[in-house]
């Protein structure tokens, strides 16, 4: 709501990359939490060496990881998304905008990776991630928008 007013459909584009790649990271999750059961060994896992449900819950456990590095992509699409909104809204500093979207750029950079090229796939590549969020953060809470410029805005765009 707060950057509709200066792009509504690049908005809404960055929710919807924010809903997918939340989504695939609650399946993710689902991956990592299906390897207790295997380990725990319920009655109908009982035909399975323990060797075998070990390698079943490391599997599910690396593909887990493997879908947290996918769907991070999404969640790199829509920083960059709100990059873009902020450097062209105009009641927020551009460079908050370039940060986020270089904090995107990092993540996309770092799932690509990790599936072309894993041995690339260092987690150096988020540290903008870091410096982008926490600077919007400290932003908004110190200094804030500049609701005139806002009003302005949203007046404009209906």
């Amino acid at each position: 709501m707060l950057l509709r007013p200066s792009h509504r459909h690049v908005a809404l584009l960055a929710v919807y990359f924010r809903l997918i790649a939340t989504a695939g990271f609650a399946m993710s999750q689902v991956l990592y939490f299906s390897a207790l059961p295997l380990i725990e060994g319920n009655g109908y896992l009982e035909p399975f060496a323990i060797a075998q449900r070990e390698s079943l819950a490391l599997l599910s456990i690396n593909a887990g990881g493997f879908g947290l590095e996918v769907f991070s992509m999404f969640y790199g699409a829509g920083a960059i998304c709100l990059g873009y909104l902020i450097f062209r809204s105009g009641f927020l500093p551009g460079l908050l905008g370039v940060l986020l979207a270089i904090s995107g750029a990092g993540f996309m950079a770092k799932a690509f990776a990790s599936v072309l090229a894993p041995q690339y796939a260092s987690p150096l590549l988020l540290m903008p991630v870091a410096v982008a969020w926490v600077a919007l953060t400290v932003w908004l809470l110190v200094k804030g928008v500049d609701t005139a410029t806002w009003q302005a805005k949203a007046a404009e765009a209906g």
